[in-house]
């Protein structure tokens, strides 16, 4: 199982992502990197739609 936390710009935690199989091999230092490329990515996503909700709600 591999885990990392979803940060927004202020090192908050938003969120986790997880992966729990991987067939045949453990997970490696490249699913890690991989992993952490797409919390990053998610993490300006969604920053950006929490802030466009607030801004249509309000």
């Amino acid at each position: 199982m591999l885990t990392i936390p979803i940060f927004n710009s202020k090192r908050e935690v938003m969120g986790v992502m997880q992966l729990l199989n991987k067939p045949r091999f453990d997970f490696d230092e490249k699913d890690l990197e991989i992993l952490t490329f797409l919390a990053n990515y998610v993490s300006g996503s969604l920053e950006l739609v929490l802030m466009l909700e607030d801004k249509v709600l309000s």
